[in-house]
């Protein structure tokens, strides 16, 4: 209830259950069916609620304590990831980045495809922006947060393995796209007589899993990390350890990760050298 409908809205609220429902006939017939081959079957705390016919079992135990956030998350992008609904919020994943980008005087290109040739076909690149002499080329992943050791081992050798493949043919285009694309570099405001920009690829995945590490090559970081980065918030962050009942954590309000200014350079060393988690460290606890 609202002050839009202050007598609730059914709408709504079948919406709601549905989301969190689990149809078990429904899910019988598609596990029956030979024309699927692969079914994906929930979680109990991705859908806590169970349907059956007309009747609907609830474990309130789950749905009061689990984190609702990651439930969320695994219900978009793992149960859900099928969806007609997932691509256009991976596009706005991509342009709420590009913003963020765009804010810190990046000149930003999104879902570029490079012309694709019987030797290579690079596919579209997600996002491509330009700052300062540098090009960096991202490939955004936007999957679901894992809950086992399996699932990030299939991670890592399936999805972020590939993403390295990837992102190494995307780099190599845009290298080409610098050296012999006048309209190209002209949309990325790059001077055409001018040296030709470095190109650094990073695979940029909404999960936290795996951070850090190399795939064919190139850097693996989270969007939570690139967006805090960019948006200097890391004196934001605190650590669960740290939370003790009647104590408060106190931060630097005026704490930066660029004491000298933003710059291209202090940008990729704040992401490389990790320097955003060291603000954890600088806890007061009162």
């Amino acid at each position: 209830m609202n002050e839009t409908f202050p007598n609730g809205n059914l709408k709504a609220a079948e919406a709601i259950i549905d989301f969190w429902s689990f149809d078990l006939k429904t899910k019988a017939k598609k596990l029956q069916s030979n024309k699927l081959p692969m079914v994906i079957m929930p979680e109990l705390y991705e859908r806590p609620i169970f349907a059956l016919g007309n009747h609907l079992f609830e474990f309130p135990w789950m749905v009061a304590f689990q984190n609702n956030s990651t439930a969320t998350i695994n219900n978009l992008r793992r149960v859900g990831a099928g969806r007609t609904e997932a691509r256009a919020e991976t596009a706005a994943i991509e342009a709420r980045l590009a913003d963020i980008l765009k804010s810190r005087g990046f000149t930003v290109l999104l879902n570029y495809q490079p012309e694709k040739t019987p030797e290579r076909d690079p596919g579209e690149i997600d996002i491509i922006c330009v700052l300062e002499g540098h090009t960096l080329v991202l490939e955004v992943k936007s999957t679901f947060l894992r809950s086992s050791k399996k699932d990030a081992w299939f991670h890592k050798t399936r999805t972020l393995r590939k993403a390295g493949k990837q992102i190494s043919r995307k780099v190599r285009a845009v290298e080409q796209a610098l050296l012999s694309d006048v309209n190209f570099k002209s949309t990325l405001e790059v001077d055409t007589d001018g040296p030709i920009p470095k190109v650094i690829g990073w695979i940029v995945d909404t999960s936290v899993e795996l951070d850090h590490q190399l795939f064919s090559g190139y850097l693996k970081v989270s969007l939570e990390e690139v967006i805090i980065a960019l948006r200097d918030d890391s004196h934001l962050l605190f650590s669960m350890v740290d939370i003790t009942e009647g104590k408060e954590i106190e931060r630097d309000t005026e704490f930066t990760l660029y004491p000298n200014g933003f710059s291209i350079n202090n940008f990729l060393g704040v992401i490389e050298q990790q320097r955003i988690w060291g603000v954890l460290n600088q806890s007061d606890l009162h």
